[in-house]
């Protein structure tokens, strides 16, 4: 965003932007590209490409937002960065780290993201791998794999990911996605259970040497079209719950906070509340009301979870015809603002008691 742009009216903190990884670097030279070493091969970096980045990173560094970075590697067949089992119908897969040549391809563009963004008038704070990994078929996908070799290849990536990084930036971090899905699977085929595979996860990154990874979990409402989040039917309080919402967030910290994933035996890991929003199945006032309700609801809790370092809104703005008719946002296609944006505004002011009666009354009505 401009240093002018509406967002930072909001007073926000944290921010996301994605990092699609296989356009930045080329093995070739190519026209506005410039060379740069990896362990003594040349690369051909895209300057253009990287400019947008680095000034969108620097606008958001000079209002103090702390930037987090999506890594994603675009399912292309045949491209080296592609793993070679991605199957066509994943929008991202898994990065290639099967074949030298993919490997290679990979380890330049996290070494050039290294040296660009990790300065402290551009710097990217933490590194996100990759989008919502559990549903594997759609976000990251490598083929039809048992769940070992799936994370496998994963905790190589995000190992190299982080030793890079810790290399320029002492404090540089790295976090796994997951949806709101824990005990029931994501929808279709090439998903897996979100809890048993962060407790693998967790083994196999201890086994290897433990680093400082963190989870950054996407809690929708259980049905992304009904912002209601505090009348989520299939939510419980416990570690068996189908999934986690805005209603049980204090499952997921809960659960990290047990010996076997403490960093170092003593520290709890880092929550990324990343990707979340609450849905307006139309605008009219009464639907805004209840995307008011879901972002009061949500921020009351926040403080009594400490280990939650972030919650980041999807999407500023309404999108309907690229998410299915979803309205996540605060400002509506054309820009106008909706309820929801004065609600997020004012949140954590002297004027969140308006917003905050509001919530009360819509909680408190009887469910449909």
């Amino acid at each position: 965003p401009q240093p002018d742009h509406v967002l930072f009216e909001l007073g926000i903190r944290h921010a996301t932007i994605n990092l699609v990884l296989s356009p930045m670097i080329s093995e070739a030279p190519r026209p506005g590209f410039t060379p740069f070493k990896v362990d003594g091969r040349e690369w051909y970096a895209n300057e253009p490409f990287l400019k947008g980045l680095e000034t969108t990173v620097r606008h958001l560094n000079a209002k103090e937002v702390l930037v987090s970075g999506i890594l994603l590697v675009p399912n292309h067949a045949g491209k080296p960065m592609t793993h070679p089992e991605a199957e066509p119908r994943g929008i991202y897969a898994m990065p290639n780290l099967a074949e030298a040549g993919g490997a290679a391809h990979y380890r330049a563009a996290i070494h050039l993201l290294a040296e660009r963004f990790t300065r402290p008038d551009c710097r990217i704070i933490n590194w996100i791998l990759h989008n919502e990994i559990d549903q594997a078929g759609v976000w990251t996908n490598m083929g039809d794999q048992p769940l070992a070799r799936y994370l496998e290849s994963y905790v190589r990536s995000m190992r190299l990911v982080y030793h890079t990084m810790r290399l320029r930036d002492p404090h540089a971090r790295t976090f796994i996605s997951l949806t709101h899905h824990w005990m029931k699977p994501s929808f279709g085929s090439g998903a897996y259970t979100v809890r048993p595979l962060l407790d693998l996860f967790g083994e196999m990154a201890s086994a290897e040497g433990d680093f400082e990874w963190g989870v950054a979990y996407h809690p929708y409402p259980q049905d992304l079209r009904n912002p209601d989040a505090w009348n989520d039917r299939d939510v419980t309080g416990d570690f068996e719950t189908p999934y986690i919402t805005p209603k049980n967030l204090e499952v997921l910290p809960a659960y990290l906070a047990q010996p076997r994933f403490l960093y170092r035996g003593k520290q709890p890991r880092a929550i990324l509340f990343s990707e979340q929003g609450f849905n307006t199945p139309t605008l009219s006032e009464a639907d805004q009301r209840r995307q008011v309700a879901g972002l009061v609801y949500t921020f009351r809790k926040l403080p009594t979870l400490p280990t939650v370092e972030a919650w980041h809104l999807h999407r500023y703005q309404d999108m309907p015809d690229g998410e299915g008719g979803l309205r996540l946002g605060i400002l509506d296609e054309h820009g106008t603002r909706k309820l929801g944006w004065h609600a997020y505004a004012a949140i954590g002011t002297d004027r969140e008691g308006e917003y905050a009666k509001i919530a009360d009354e819509v909680i408190s009505a009887p469910a449909e």
